[in-house]
């Protein structure tokens, strides 16, 4: 599908207009790079990504923190300390602040397993629920994790500061076993449903997220988006996985759009037969992709890593986000604020899509931004490189995005209204 085609959708949706609440105009298409530094600098961080723990429970097989654990030097620090952390939420607050913006989202990321560290969480909670009754801040707070360490006393804390928890589970018993296990080599499966029931009866369907990884070994989507609901999640996220031997190669690129097709006409039929007194299940990546085209997003930069989002270490650096966690590239440095301007303003101007020399004519170059830096260092050994096996599954996932808007504007409309308010992770 070419780019005048997806243009030409965007500027035909007038029958659905009146559903929509806002649609952004702007566009990046012949900006600068220092039009971009100037526009991108004036943004705040208000996404933390707080790296509590290098420590795991487990050993899945397509962690990309992997190769950070693997090496001792980095693993001096195993575990982020009291003194560290509040210099990291003062710093954070303050730079907003200075941006004109009280709020701030935490996710208590990996790392490791968040949760060997929950006595952390819950001081640096804690401490987070003082400080915005001083500087009138507001706080939200996220946790992904693989779910085993969760208990009763853990989860009241979390649903008494509305904590969204983002549970891994990669599908059925024989996946989630391949995929998800401990160090002795077992799966995890039996002991993680148990823990998902326990979340459903602590968290409100919104604040409960299923984390999915596909791999090309297990591409029946739909079959596993089918038992994640089964389970009762009403908001899934799923991803690729981004190990090597797991990864999509060329030859998986036909197969894998036939999956993923099959599990746009799943997502299509679920919709068009939707009761709108239920609550709506959030397929987290298909409604990411519809609320950028339906709003016309455009952006020159390949995620929001630097732009709005930022990740610290055990030793309290900083870096572009929690995948280029130990990457001197994107390390940005110490809490500066005048350092972290200085890397932003560097980063915008060398890291857009001007210098994505083989992504500036593609048709989404302006929804995609290029792909994941960590991706691309990882396969190509150079950001600026994309992955081709998944430039094409990009660009189809986009295709699939129009098709579904298409649909609903012709039979359901007003169920775009719904996608359009809900909350991504």
């Amino acid at each position: 599908m070419e780019k005048q085609v997806y243009l030409s959708l965007l500027n035909n949706i007038d029958n659905i207009e009146k559903f929509i609440p806002t649609t952004s105009k702007e566009r990046f298409l012949f900006k600068t790079d220092n039009d971009i530094s100037l526009l991108y600098n004036k943004l705040p961080i208000n996404n933390l990504n707080i790296i509590v723990s290098q420590v795991c429970n487990l050993n899945c097989k397509y962690c990309y923190s992997l190769y950070y654990r693997n090496n001792e030097e980095n693993m001096k620090k195993k575990f982020l300390d009291k003194k560290t952390a509040i210099k990291i939420i003062n710093f954070y607050t303050d730079y907003n602040l200075s941006k004109k913006s009280n709020k701030l989202s935490i996710s208590f990321s990996g790392g490791g397993e968040p949760l060997t560290n929950f006595k952390l969480i819950k001081y640096i909670i804690n401490y987070c629920n003082n400080l915005k009754k001083q500087k009138n801040l507001i706080f939200s707070y996220k946790i992904p994790t693989n779910g085993l360490l969760l208990t009763e006393e853990i989860f009241t804390f979390l649903k008494e500061n509305n904590v969204k928890v983002k549970i891994s589970i990669d599908g059925p018993e024989e996946i989630t076993n391949d995929l998800r296990i401990d160090h002795n080599k077992k799966g995890i499966h039996d002991s993680l449903i148990n823990k998902i029931e326990l979340a459903k009866k602590y968290l409100n369907p919104d604040n409960l997220i299923a984390a999915v990884t596909f791999s090309k070994y297990h591409d029946d989507y739909v079959s596993i988006i089918k038992y994640i609901i089964s389970l009762g999640f009403k908001h899934i996220k799923f991803q690729f996985a981004s190990d090597r031997k797991l990864f999509i190669e060329k030859k998986d690129i036909n197969r894998t759009k036939t999956q993923l097709n099959k599990l746009a006409v799943f997502y299509i039929d679920y919709l068009l037969n939707y009761n709108e007194n239920e609550k709506l299940i959030n397929f987290e990546t298909f409604t990411y992709i519809i609320k950028l085209l339906l709003t016309r997003y455009n952006s020159p930069m390949p995620c929001i890593g630097g732009v709005n989002d930022c990740a610290t270490d055990t030793n309290g650096e900083l870096f572009l986000c929690t995948r280029t966690i130990g990457i001197p590239e994107f390390k940005i440095g110490n809490l500066s604020k005048e350092s972290l301007d200085n890397w932003r303003n560097n980063y915008y101007k060398n890291y857009n899509i001007n210098k994505r020399m083989k992504c500036k004519l593609c048709w989404i170059a302006f929804l995609c931004g290029g792909y994941c830096n960590h991706i691309n260092i990882l396969f190509n050994n150079n950001p600026f490189e994309p992955v081709e096996p998944m430039c094409e599954i990009r660009k189809y996932y986009y295709e699939l995005g129009m098709n579904i808007i298409d649909t609903l504007r012709n039979k359901r409309p007003r169920i775009l209204v719904k996608i359009l308010n809900t909350v991504t992770y």
